[in-house]
């Protein structure tokens, strides 16, 4: 027999303020994750705030850790320099201003 669970609808910025604040209370952590989606077809906000607090929990030791050689190269790519691509995930994990 199935047992019916929801799902969460999380980014990478809420799996990345989940782990900066991992001393906080997990309500703490959950209520500010921005854990919300926009509907593609009819841009309705999905929001999960009536999901249980409990996330299943990290494996133990994860850690995102780009060298410099790669913080240099997004950031070169973000400000046009060469044909370079920004880093899948440097922006995800760690926030940048974008002023110009």
């Amino acid at each position: 027999m199935a047992k019916w669970c929801r799902s969460w609808l999380v980014d990478c910025r809420g799996i990345a303020k989940k782990v900066r604040h991992a001393t906080l209370s997990s309500a703490v952590q959950i209520k500010d994750c921005g854990a919300k989606r926009e509907c593609p077809n009819c841009h309705y906000l999905i929001d999960n705030s009536d999901v249980s607090y409990e996330w299943p929990g990290l494996p133990i030791g994860v850690k995102f850790d780009p060298s410099d050689v790669e913080l240099l190269e997004h950031l070169a790519a973000k400000c046009g320099v060469r044909e370079a691509q920004p880093h899948k995930f440097i922006d995800e994990f760690i926030p940048t201003l974008n002023n110009k």
